[in-house]
């Protein structure tokens, strides 16, 4: 995880999901020092704005939208991508820093 922070925290990132039952692509920032993420988002043609609370849990990352559970993935990071990684080990999202 702490390669992790240093690579994406504080700076922008533009992420696209690949697991949700319509497209989603979104610009956010992962802030540490905060534990949020925030951005805007653009779900299935619709822009909505994003606030969830960042924790770990291991070595995943999680994010909680209010009154939801957390969502938790394993991050691998590969040039300036990274990827969230279920455990079925299917991609949630890919995502490009900067």
């Amino acid at each position: 995880m702490e390669e992790f922070k240093s690579f994406a925290d504080g700076k922008p990132v533009h992420v696209e999901i690949f697991d949700f039952d319509q497209p989603v692509t979104a610009d956010l920032v992962w802030s540490w020092n905060k534990a949020t993420i925030t951005g805007k988002a653009n779900v299935d043609g619709k822009t909505i704005n994003v606030k969830a609370k960042l924790t770990f849990k291991g070595d995943k990352a999680c994010a909680t939208n209010k009154g939801e559970k957390p969502t938790c993935h394993t991050i691998y990071i590969d040039g300036n991508k990274f990827y969230e990684v279920r455990d079925d080990m299917k991609v949630h999202a890919t995502s490009t820093v900067g």
